[in-house]
């Protein structure tokens, strides 16, 4: 049987030999031609090979031309409805646009009437719109008692958080409650307020230390001596005396001093 490959179009559809052709060759009419080449089949081979290419060859025309024909039909067919596709399209997307138009229309009016009624329940604590807004509630489907009473525990909410601050045992209310007044939530509040506390006073602790170190170091005379340094014996050893010159703060200057007396030197100032 002949590898031919036929395909059409009817009233009923397309209809081609595509399944007989599979068929046909996973067939021992062509598994004859799976074989390994060798010398003495050398010019069967060559001969199997040209037969095989033709009818390939000829396949692939077959349905390449077939496509091409359904293509070309199709691709007018395709462009209108393309066309028609687009039109409804813009019709849709303009319609589109018009009810987020009026859609956002309708959510800044339902924000001003809240806006309005929050003013009106708003008590000394002067809690931020934003903070009680719920944009859930600017929603056709929120109505009006629901987003009232949500207002009306979202300022209540925060009145209690700020009178818990009040009965709070801190040292530093006012630093608390202006925390608060900034993120509005009071646990975060009091982690900013415990960091910043901790802060003033490692700021405090190094003030104090540095104060006595400074109260150790011993006064100087007017003429350089230290009135009272300890006497401290002076080991027995090659005398020495040097003019030297020092630079440098006088916190250091200090310390060189100090030193120096641990030393057992003596020195005036010139």
């Amino acid at each position: 049987m002949e590898y031919e490959v036929t395909i059409s179009q009817t009233n009923t559809g397309l209809q081609s030999n595509a399944d007989a052709t599979l068929v046909l060759v996973k067939s021992d009419e062509y598994k004859k031609y799976n074989y390994v080449v060798a010398a003495d089949n050398y010019d069967q081979a060559v001969k199997d090979k040209k037969i095989l290419k033709n009818a390939i060859d000829k396949a692939k025309r077959t349905r390449i031309d077939f496509e091409n024909k359904i293509l070309d039909e199709w691709a007018p067919i395709k462009d209108t409805l393309m066309k028609a596709e687009k039109i409804v399209e813009g019709y849709k997307d303009a319609l589109d646009a018009g009810v987020k138009t009026v859609d956002e229309q309708t959510k800044e009016e339902k924000r001003k009437k809240i806006h309005s009624y929050y003013i009106e329940n708003l008590n000394e604590l002067q809690i931020p719109f934003d903070k009680v807004l719920d944009t859930k509630w600017l929603n056709k489907s929120c109505k009006q008692k629901q987003w009232q009473e949500g207002v009306i525990k979202k300022i209540a909410d925060y009145e209690l958080e700020y009178s818990l601050l009040e009965r709070s045992d801190v040292e530093d209310k006012e630093l608390l409650k202006s925390i608060f007044m900034d993120v509005w939530d009071r646990m975060e509040s009091f982690a900013i307020y415990d960091a910043q506390m901790a802060a003033k006073k490692r700021a405090e602790d190094l003030r104090k230390k540095k104060e006595e170190q400074l109260k150790k170091v011993p006064p100087i005379t007017t003429c350089g001596v230290h009135n009272d340094i300890p006497s401290m014996p002076i080991k027995k050893d090659k005398a020495v005396n040097k003019m030297v010159c020092i630079k440098g703060s006088q916190a250091n200057y200090d310390k060189v001093l100090n030193y120096a007396v641990e030393l057992g030197l003596s020195w005036e100032e010139l």
